[in-house]
């Protein structure tokens, strides 16, 4: 018996079903991590859930969001404490102080310091004899 030939079918490329990708502009995420704001800031303002860019992260950038958005915050920090050292001593720098404490964890340090005199301390450790001696009187009587 001859065997018959089987025709194969053309297999046509199957079409991705569910929703078309979302086009992320990595350049302008990365714009707004340097000015320091969230991956929740960021997807609400280019329209998309914020689960979105970190599963898309890993998939188009082969990194966590997590990794991505810190390379690019140092990147802000680092341009903040450069531009406080440029301008330093020119003109109000209030801005400056201000995101520097806001994002930079900088606070003010209280320059004054108190000094006492020696009568202070005495009479504080006189206080503490006089404790200690009614306690010792408490003793006595009990």
């Amino acid at each position: 018996m001859a065997k018959k030939a089987i025709k194969k079918k053309d297999k046509k490329p199957k079409k991705k079903m569910g929703r078309n990708l979302i086009k992320i502009d990595w350049e302008e995420v990365k714009r707004l991590l340097v000015a320091g704001c969230s991956g929740v800031q960021i997807a609400g303002s280019l329209g998309f859930s914020h689960e979105t860019l970190y599963e898309r992260c890993l998939t188009d950038l082969g990194k966590t969001f997590t990794l991505f958005s810190s390379e690019n915050r140092l990147k802000g920090d680092n341009f903040l404490r450069s531009k406080q050292m440029q301008v330093a001593g020119k003109g109000n720098t209030t801005m400056l102080v201000w995101l520097g404490k806001q994002r930079l964890g900088q606070r003010d340090v209280p320059q004054e310091t108190h000094k006492f005199n020696g009568k202070l301390i005495e009479l504080l450790d006189s206080l503490k004899n006089v404790d200690k001696q009614a306690d010792f009187n408490k003793e006595e009587k009990a």
